[in-house]
């Protein structure tokens, strides 16, 4: 696999929280479980640097998104390798957060 991602530990405002189940992590050939949301977290994802080359990379003319956008054309193309095991803790509510802009 040239791609793999492990699932996280939500906390929002300093408490722990499930993820919805849309937001659920999968494996394998996942671009139509990605395309109604961001199913894949940037900080749990090792991608080998033969995809980023292939791919181009982020795309930095984006304001935001960019992320989704690279996992996008990567499960277009790529099979993704998904660990179970929760391996980072994703911290959100903070007023300068992106996604609360955009």
């Amino acid at each position: 696999m040239r791609v793999c991602h492990t699932d996280e530990i939500w906390i929002r405002n300093g408490r722990r929280v499930n993820a919805r189940k849309k937001h659920g992590k999968k494996g394998g050939w996942i671009f139509q479980h990605c395309l109604p949301l961001c199913a894949m977290s940037p900080s749990s994802i090792m991608i080998h640097r033969d995809v980023f080359t292939a791919l181009g990379g982020f795309d930095e003319r984006l304001p935001a998104c960019e992320d989704y956008d690279l996992w996008l054309r990567i499960t277009a193309r790529y099979p993704v390798l998904f660990t179970r095991q929760p391996l980072i803790e994703k911290y959100g509510g903070h007023d300068d957060q992106l996604s609360r802009k955009y």
